[in-house]
């Protein structure tokens, strides 16, 4: 497999939060892998491997955006329900 380096802005830039940079990859780069991750086989304990694209990925996190606005809703004065690391 070869792996192609990813650079979405000159190094001159600002840096953006990692949000941003994942909708612009989708947008400009939405076919490449972000990421390669084993799915177990269904009555097995067998793993297969897929590809997961940029587009994939931003569309993942556009539904469990969706999701959480739609079960939990809105927080009130920006308030934050939670933390990633």
């Amino acid at each position: 497999m070869t792996v192609i380096p990813i650079t979405l802005a000159s190094p001159v830039e600002q840096p953006v939060a990692l949000p941003e940079f994942i909708d612009d990859a989708a947008i400009k780069i939405p076919e490449s892998i972000w990421a390669t991750v084993p799915l177990p086989v269904s009555g097995s304990s067998e793993y297969t491997w897929t590809s997961m694209t940029f587009k994939s990925l931003a569309r993942a996190i556009d539904s469990a955006a969706w999701w959480i606005k739609q079960n939990v809703g809105l927080g009130r004065d920006g308030e934050t329900i939670g933390f990633m690391a």
